[in-house]
């Protein structure tokens, strides 16, 4: 799971800012490199533990 947070904060970094712990998943998905599985990983996670 925390390799999923570390490419979704990179692809933030290369391709646009993202506010991940609002972010719905069309907006998530519209990061380069993240699918529909990612994002969806993304956001089970955040209702576990909210990003910093």
């Amino acid at each position: 799971m925390k390799i999923i947070v570390a490419i979704t904060l990179g692809s933030v970094l290369l391709f646009g800012a993202v506010d991940i712990n609002n972010a719905t998943k069309d907006e998530l998905m519209s990061l380069k490199g993240l699918g529909a599985k990612k994002a969806e990983a993304v956001l089970e996670y955040r209702k576990e533990n909210c990003f910093k």
